[in-house]
């Protein structure tokens, strides 16, 4: 039962602060009068109050949920209201034991304030309030004069409704995601409106400290601090809500303004994509003046204009860093000290005023600037909001001056609606759709008030203002439907959720209305329209229906029952629920370390995989190399220079490096060749054996000694014609081809190999299958020690170079499909490090001289080995580990003594050379000779 009709004057909250705890001291002999009695009651009542409310809080506790009348007729004026318990700001408690009726539409306050035509909201309120009962007469009073006086005997601690009409705004935990922030500050210029991701994250910069960024998550009460290299200018979040774009002073020793990327999960910054890049706005300074955007079309992810110079710049998506490293293309040309710059939703159009109040309106797409057609020449613009209406393209312009703000139809460049405001309107947040709405932040005289207009119909329905605070830094959070809420940051767990834990440190808390506790809320009541509980359809409005909302405005205490079941909940529940219905696709994830389509790739090389190169050719080039620096000079200029480029090259999109001193172990090239020998006897009519392969490669473990050489960029590719940012080649010194006026051991040991591979392909004519290749060099370089390196010198985890030539492309001319970035036709698997292989068969059809030919085979195997070679149809000497028994006691000279310890030693192990031939059969100068001249021994 409430004893509202006791008192029907509203009545002024009453201060629940506390004094000092005084009790009675009692004694044998104390006399005890209404003084001593009053003061134990009080010290009671507030013993229990501070326990309640320093140990529990405020809020209810149970039921007094709010509802429908049960009869349809009703429904336009009353509510029910049911049993339930609270505690009210001041640690009192408020019972109420039945169901009751409350006369909500004929309460005083409704009806003088809810009759204007305009949306209201309604807060229905249960407050505490003390009844004096029974009253009994006073058998003694002080003065004397009154016998028939009385007082009441008792007081009955009971309750009485409130209903508030547009209240003040207040922190409301429970009102779901926020659609943006009006944020006001006198420290920086970073203010205005901040849209919030489709999560309803907000990003915007702390009001009272332009180095800090905050990450807002009202929904879950959590906030996100960020510190920044310097103070901000202007800040965006990306429409997914993944990252957030920050444009800031510049940072010594720059002298550009700069702008930082980061995660909004966890507040990591991103690094650009080439490493030691600082992304930054061309042409400014520390006196600039900006605005930023950001748009869901990959072309225009982040907008940012320069006020001062008039310029806008684009940057376009990377899936890995945000944005690019610079902008896109020319900026946009916009008349220089814009103001209220603002972007639609695909960043498609920019908004901005210019001189003289003129609404320009930005083509992103197109690049061109044209005034706003269909708004009023008297309109003295301050701020903008872009929305669709339906298939209607509209922008809202605020105009301070005339309070008022105009909505123009830019589809039918036509002034659409006015709305007049009972303030000067300074932002404005809109929202897209069929039944949008518009909230407007209104400023006079040192206050905040929020007004919304309901646009699903022409003219709107425009609600009446409410308080947002006072004060010159604020932030206002904008929420679905028109409503709206102040937002204290330190209500909010920053981090970890024990912040809030050490909070109480801080003080203890406080409130606006200590003996009133809001029940439930209605927003935008019309009356007489019905008050009808959730949940809400999208008609309503056209049924003339307001919901009662139990959520808004009401604060939970949860008892000690309730939380000891919700921690048993936590701890127990182990078994499956049920499935839910599936939710909207998600966006992509991050790309994690192991897997980064942005490592630095092998995006050309110098040669062509598995092709082939004359021996000729490669002696010409590399000999005509005079030094290093040359080779450099060739690489930097390319083929347009007429030199040769040396040929062992690769071309790198990133600037990659590592230790001088790892560079001969990471990049190898080694010399592979079969083996081919003269076998069985000669076919008729011929006196040449035919020549075959026993089956394995040359023994010989041909590794080249070279130098590498690093060349920065940039430089055009051979091949794909792109920019490299710098590229490495492995140089053949010129002793491999040349000593003096002879041919180099590595000249001869390729001539050799070749010679002997067509030896064998043509006296023994076999497919193409089973031919003898001729010698290839073979191309290895191991990309997992070099890469994008540190100030300091070290690889950078995200700079190892993915180097796997992946199908043997690298170096064709094409563009490789899939989700590796960095190049047409790059190498990589989308992971750090791998080893890139490749080959080049080098062909010996070149000419070659008589003496230069019997000089290298008689430093491999002996003058008959070269006369051999030299006479084309004469038998090949056998070889030395192949040589029979019967054979080499058939060769001219040889004694069957020196045969015998011949074989013996053979067969202990194959002849490693000459001199362990020497040296195991302890072979004087004459016989020494003797087999060098008549056997192969390799």
């Amino acid at each position: 039962m409430g004893c509202q009709q006791d008192h029907p004057d509203h009545q002024t909250c009453t201060e629940c602060e506390f004094d000092p705890f005084v009790r009675n001291h009692f004694f044998t002999g104390k006399m005890m009068g209404a003084g001593e009695f009053i003061t134990e009651s009080r010290y009671q009542a507030e013993k229990m109050r501070h326990h309640n409310l320093r140990l529990h809080g405020w809020g209810v506790v149970c039921g007094l949920r709010v509802r429908q009348h049960p009869s349809p007729d009703c429904r336009s004026r009353y509510v029910l209201v049911d049993p339930g318990s609270a505690l009210d700001c001041c640690g009192r408690e408020i019972l109420l034991t039945r169901q009751e009726i409350l006369d909500l539409g004929q309460h005083p306050e409704v009806r003088q304030k809810t009759a204007d035509g305009l949306l209201h909201a309604l807060q229905v309120a249960l407050c505490y309030r003390e009844c004096p009962t029974e009253e009994v007469p006073v058998l003694y009073d002080e003065c004397g004069c009154d016998d028939t006086q009385c007082a009441p005997n008792r007081i009955l601690e009971s309750f009485s409704y409130d209903v508030l009409v547009d209240p003040p705004l207040s922190f409301d935990g429970a009102a779901g995601a926020a659609l943006g922030a009006f944020v006001l500050s006198d420290l920086h210029g970073v203010t205005g409106l901040m849209r919030a991701s489709a999560a309803g994250k907000v990003a915007l910069i702390d009001p009272g400290n332009a180095r800090h960024a905050w990450v807002l998550d009202p929904a879950h009460r959590s906030l996100l601090s960020l510190d920044l290299p310097a103070p901000a200018r202007a800040l965006a979040m990306a429409p997914d809500g993944v990252r957030l774009f920050v444009v800031t002073d510049p940072v010594a020793p720059g002298t550009l303004c700069e702008i930082h990327v980061y995660l909004s999960a966890d507040g990591a910054e991103v690094a650009p994509l080439v490493a030691g890049t600082v992304r930054t706005v061309p042409g400014t300074s520390a006196n600039s003046t900006f605005a930023a955007a950001s748009g869901s079309a990959a072309a225009r992810r982040l907008l940012v204009l320069d006020r001062s110079a008039g310029q806008l710049y684009l940057w376009a998506e990377d899936a890995s860093a945000g944005i690019q490293d610079a902008a896109s293309g020319t900026p946009i040309a916009v008349p220089a000290g814009s103001a209220s710059f603002c972007a639609s939703e695909d960043g498609a159009f920019g908004f901005t005023i210019g001189a003289g109040g003129v609404v320009q309106v930005i083509d992103c797409a197109a690049g061109s600037v044209a005034a706003l057609a269909g708004l009023p020449a008297g309109a003295r613009p301050n701020a903008l909001a872009p929305f669709v209406r339906g298939a209607d393209a509209m922008l809202a312009v605020a105009s301070g001056d005339e309070r008022r703000v105009y909505l123009v139809n830019r589809s039918a460049a036509t002034l659409a609606a006015t709305l007049d405001l009972a303030h000067p309107p300074l932002f404005l947040h809109a929202s897209s759709g069929s039944a949008p709405w518009l909230t407007v932040y209104e400023e006079e005289a040192g206050h905040g008030h929020v007004q919304a207009a309901a646009l699903a119909t022409l003219p709107p329905l425009l609600s009446a203002a409410r308080r947002a605070g006072s004060g010159a830094r604020r932030i206002v959070l904008v929420e679905a439907d028109g409503q709206a809420s102040l937002l204290d940051p330190t209500q909010l767990a920053q981090g970890d959720c024990a912040s809030l834990l050490c909070r109480q440190m801080d003080g203890c808390g406080g409130c606006d209305t200590p003996d009133c506790v809001v029940l439930a809320t209605l927003a935008n009541y019309l009356a007489p329209l019905q008050m009808l509980d959730l949940p809400a359809q999208d008609d309503d409005r056209a049924r003339q229906i307001v919901r009662i909302d139990n959520r808004r405005g009401r604060r939970v205490l949860a008892s000690s029952a309730t939380l000891q079941a919700w921690l048993e909940c936590l701890q127990l529940k182990n078994t499956a629920g049920r499935d839910g219905s599936d939710g909207r696709p998600g966006r992509d994830g991050v790309d994690g370390l192991g897997l980064d389509a942005n490592l630095p790739k092998i995006i050309d090389i110098g040669w062509a995989h598995g092709g082939m190169v004359g021996l000729q050719a490669l002696d010409t080039l590399y000999s005509g190399i005079t030094d290093l620096d040359d080779a450099r000079k060739r690489i930097a200029q390319g083929v347009e220079a007429g030199a040769g480029v040396p040929l062992f090259t690769l071309y790198f999109n990133r600037g990659v490096t590592t230790n001088p001193r790892w560079w001969r172990q990471l990049f190898k090239l080694r010399i592979e060749a079969p083996l081919a020998l003269p076998i069985g006897t000669p076919p008729l009519n011929s006196t040449q054996r035919p020549w075959l392969s026993p089956g394995f490669y040359m023994p010989l473990d041909f590794k080249l000694y070279g130098d590498i050489v690093e060349v920065p960029g940039p430089l055009i590719t051979p091949h794909t014609n792109e920019t490299a940012n710098c590229a490495v080649s492995f140089i053949l010194r010129r002793e491999f081809f040349r000593i003096g006026n002879t041919r180099g051991y590595g000249y001869t040991y390729l001539a050799l190999a070749g010679l002997m591979a067509r030896l064998a392909n043509q006296s023994n004519p076999l497919p193409v299958e089973q031919q003898v290749e001729e010698p290839q060099i073979c191309i290895e370089f191991k990309s997992a020690f070099a890469g994008v390196t540190d100030a300091a010198g070290r690889i950078l985890q995200t700079g190892v170079i993915d180097g796997d030539n992946i199908g043997g492309r690298v170096g064709l001319n094409e563009v490789r499909g899939g989700p590796i970035l960095g190049g047409r036709n790059p190498s990589g698997n989308l992971t750090q490090g791998g080893t890139f292989e490749s080959w080049i068969t080098v062909s010996a059809l070149d000419r070659l001289g008589e003496t230069d030919l019997a000089h290298g085979l008689r430093a491999l195997g002996g003058a008959s080995m070269a006369q051999g070679f030299m006479a084309a149809g004469n038998a090949m000497p056998p070889s030395a580990n192949l040589v029979s028994a019967e054979q080499l006691g058939a060769v001219p000279g040889i004694q069957a003594a020196l045969a015998k310890r011949f074989m013996a030693e053979r067969a202990r192990a194959p002849f490693a050379g000459v001199e362990d031939l020497q040296k195991r059969l302890k072979l004087d100068e004459r016989d020494l000779t003797l087999l060098t001249d008549r056997l192969l021994i390799i």
